[in-house]
């Protein structure tokens, strides 16, 4: 039974490749396809935040974020933070309306609507995927030495993208029954932006309040970044075993969560 939860969604997924991927291809030209800058549009989103808050907390708040203080060295701190939180907050928000979205398609009974978040998700990831080239570019250009520790990226974004399609399952569903969600969704990510150390260090965060901080996983995967970027600690191997058996729990939960619900679909759309 236990093997059964765990194997399914991984089951399910690879069976849906083929309409994962026709959806996906699908996405990234509606988006990108027919406009003058096409996927330089993706860019624009990431640089302009990390001009407005480089500005905001290093030149005006003063916030030490980073090694040496210098306003260079914080932006390029804040964008290994922006980098994997911009793919989930992203994933995550577009989740909530991807069902209505494609409401025809999801009242037939034979299609598989549970790849409808999975696809935004990979979406999310490739589209990210570039301001982490942006960031690597960067750290060449700027003369920073890259070791092996950038190969742990790789490790870290499994675990994420587990994690961030079970909540996509989890949210994708909820929000079909209540429309409230999709609100509410907006509000906590930005809360759960400024409760995750992007745009300031764990350092600064009171003695009584950091344990707090690394219940957020997000807090794990934006630190990870940063160790495997900036050529500081890899993961520990145990926090890590920890994310990446939290991002299996709420995978495995997502997929049953929206399994039980999505039969529900077709009554409210």
């Amino acid at each position: 039974m236990v093997m059964d939860a765990l194997v399914t969604p991984f089951q399910v997924l690879a069976r849906q490749r083929p309409a994962i991927a026709t959806f996906f291809q699908r996405e990234i030209r509606t988006r990108y396809g027919a406009s003058a800058l096409g996927i330089g549009w993706a860019l624009i989103k990431p640089l302009t935040l990390l001009a407005l808050y480089t500005f905001v907390f290093s030149t005006l708040l003063k916030v030490p974020l980073g090694d040496s203080g210098r306003t260079g060295d914080f932006a390029l701190t804040l964008f290994c933070g922006l980098v994997p939180w911009l793919a989930f907050s992203e994933a995550i928000a577009r989740s909530t309306s991807v069902i209505p979205e494609h409401a025809q398609l999801v009242k037939r009974l034979r299609f598989p609507s549970e790849i409808l978040p999975v696809y935004q998700v990979l979406v999310a990831l490739a589209v990210e995927s570039l301001g982490l080239v942006i960031l690597l570019g960067w750290l060449v250009i700027s003369g920073r030495p890259l070791d092996w520790s950038v190969l742990t990226i790789g490790a870290i974004v499994v675990p994420l993208l587990l994690f961030t399609t079970g909540l996509a399952w989890m949210l994708a569903s909820v929000s079909v029954l209540v429309p409230d969600v999709r609100q509410a969704v907006t509000f906590v990510l930005m809360v759960w932006f400024y409760a995750t150390p992007i745009v300031y260090p764990v350092s600064i965060v009171p003695d009584s309040l950091t344990w707090l901080f690394w219940l957020n996983p997000m807090t794990f995967v934006v630190e990870s970044y940063r160790g495997a970027m900036l050529g500081q600690q890899p993961p520990a191997l145990v926090p890590f075993a920890i994310f990446c058996a939290v991002s299996l729990v709420v995978f495995i939960a997502g997929y049953r969560m929206f399994d039980r619900l999505k039969y529900e679909f077709a009554d409210v759309l």
